[in-house]
């Protein structure tokens, strides 16, 4: 399934994603590698929301390790083929309507409508509760099923 991802795409990833990668946990990490080591073939681009930016950056914070925070915060501040996106007012009412629509929370609707809304051709997550919002745009890919 991973072969599936065109690097010519934008691939969208989740708060799941970000914190297997950040904390090498295996299987999922040998993905996530692989997604990001891909990250700029192509003109690529890796699109993140604000949202799980900051639910990372809350554990990376709760470590109180220096060392670790520039790390991470290097890794996205710095990497031209990496995009934090903000949440925009725009963005608002299509994250209301998959709020409605799915009965997703807040953070997941906020997520799924940034991705909508950037024209992300992929959606990496292990989230199944984001299959909910499948016909709306990117492409769901849930890492597990990757795994088989």
């Amino acid at each position: 399934m991973l072969r599936e991802i065109d690097p010519a795409n934008t691939v969208f990833i989740d708060t799941s994603f970000l914190i297997y990668h950040l904390e090498d946990i295996k299987p999922y990490s040998d993905i996530t590698s692989e997604v990001m080591n891909n990250a700029g073939s192509k003109n690529s681009k890796i699109f993140l929301s604000t949202i799980s930016f900051t639910e990372v950056l809350v554990g990376i914070l709760r470590q109180n390790n220096p060392a670790s925070q520039n790390t991470f915060k290097d890794l996205f501040y710095n990497n031209p083929f990496i995009n934090i996106i903000d949440f925009k007012l725009e963005f608002s009412e299509t994250a209301a309507q998959i709020r409605l629509d799915t009965n997703l929370g807040l953070a997941d609707s906020i997520i799924i409508a940034t991705a909508v809304k950037t024209k992300s051709r992929f959606l990496i997550t292990n989230d199944t509760d984001f299959l909910k919002a499948k016909k709306l745009g990117p492409a769901i890919i849930i890492l597990d099923n990757i795994l088989g």
